[in-house]
């Protein structure tokens, strides 16, 4: 369609168009990103205070014990879902015919390697025994 065909449609119809306020209509359009981002960012910072507020009062509110009871309790209730998920991804993985008994096989032979490498002997078993304690204390923070 042409610049002609346009102006031909618009005055068969007896549209009046102003070629100032489209230009002004662009203007407002191409300043709307701008606004947008300042909103945006008063939204933000909005969010970060209410955080900051919110944090401070929870830190009044509760006190170390019950902060690990609470956090026990959360970690509880985020796993329940996990769980169910992990599990309904198993039980998928085991309907498909071979690939539950590859996943048998493969198990059994980290299960003959793990023994053989950490079992059998002492001087291994004291090595697994070190590391071990070394991961709690990394994890535990102790």
């Amino acid at each position: 369609m042409t610049d002609e065909n346009i102006i031909d449609v618009r005055e068969e119809t007896g549209l009046q168009v102003d070629a100032k306020k489209e230009v002004s209509t662009l203007s407002t359009f191409t300043q709307k990103p701008e606004a947008s981002q300042q909103v945006a960012d008063q939204f933000m910072e909005f969010v970060r205070a209410t955080i900051a507020q919110l944090t401070i009062l929870w830190k009044k509110a509760i006190s170390e014990e019950q902060l690990a009871t609470l956090t026990l309790i959360g970690i509880i209730l985020i796993s329940i879902p996990l769980l169910t998920i992990v599990f309904g991804v198993i039980s998928i993985i085991n309907g498909i015919p071979l690939f539950s008994s590859l996943l048998e096989l493969i198990g059994l032979v980290y299960f003959i390697w793990f023994s053989y490498r950490f079992l059998l002997f002492a001087d291994t078993r004291r090595e697994l025994a070190l590391k071990t304690t070394t991961l709690k204390q990394r994890v535990l923070g102790k």
